[in-house]
């Protein structure tokens, strides 16, 4: 942990470390004790490192709306009784109604992020849409009516309505942010850097650090069960070799934790 020395220097000064995941988040805080320690420190106050979303949900606490917030089974339930109500009233039939939201969840997103709500209203981009399109912008415009009429906070949003807090007055900015382990940044976490740097909080960005001595192989199985399979042995021999941490990355995992529970068990 020598390598973070001057970030956990930063942070004993108050900064505040933004992680790309908990992993890495508990990582930084075990080698911030080991460095506490080697300084010779015996008690020190909890340092502000923690992800991204974990900040941006205790802002909504400091403003009593933690409980508005919808997390992602709330928001996927939101997304299924509206597409069902939308196919009902156009007397039409869907057979992937959980695969089609998740993908309407991710495209409300990507929509978001990009500060496109208005666009697909407007009369001329209007007229040049697909069937589809025009469903997912009754499904989108729907949602969104839902949460604004019940006084919910759409997940993929929370950026941008701390954004608001922030430029209200109503939350505060940390005096030094420093981000670590993003490969890229969304736009809604762009805004956010630009809404601290206007408050006058320094931002920092902590490249990630290149490994040394990497071997690089691919494999390509024939679904995502035969991937899990390969993976899960492969982590078995790597145990048995003696490696004392092993990694396995899983997109999506929530959708997939039972299988992934049921093959690596």
């Amino acid at each position: 942990m020598n390598a973070y020395k001057s970030i956990f220097q930063a942070v004993a000064a108050g900064a505040t470390l933004f992680t790309v995941n908990r992993r890495l988040a508990r990582t930084l805080l075990d080698g911030y004790a080991l460095y506490q320690k080697g300084c010779g420190t015996t008690v020190w106050k909890r340092p502000d490192v923690l992800t991204l979303d974990t900040w941006l949900s205790c802002r909504l606490a400091d403003v009593g709306q933690e409980g508005n917030l919808l997390n992602p089974a709330q928001s996927d339930c939101l997304w299924q009784q509206v597409v069902r109500a939308d196919l009902l009233k156009q007397k039409l039939d869907l057979m992937q109604i959980q695969a089609t939201t998740r993908l309407v969840a991710q495209a409300h997103r990507l929509v978001v992020d990009a500060q496109c709500l208005n666009h697909l209203s407007h009369y001329q981009v209007a007229a040049l849409l697909s069937p589809e399109h025009h469903a997912f912008s009754r499904w989108q415009s729907a949602y969104l009516h839902r949460c604004q009429q019940q006084g919910w906070i759409d997940g993929a949003a929370l950026t941008d309505h701390v954004i608001t807090l922030l430029d209200q007055g109503r939350v505060t900015a940390p005096t030094l942010a420093v981000f670590i382990g993003f490969d890229e940044f969304t736009g809604c976490q762009q805004r956010l850097q630009d809404q601290f740097i206007k408050l006058g909080c320094r931002v920092e960005v902590e490249a990630p650090r290149p490994s040394q001595n990497i071997k690089i192989e691919r494999f390509s199985g024939q679904d995502e069960r035969e991937e899990l399979t390969v993976a899960a042995c492969w982590a078995r021999q790597q145990l048995e070799r003696g490696a004392k941490r092993v990694a396995v990355v899983v997109p999506e995992l929530a959708r997939l934790q039972n299988t992934v529970e049921r093959i690596f068990r």
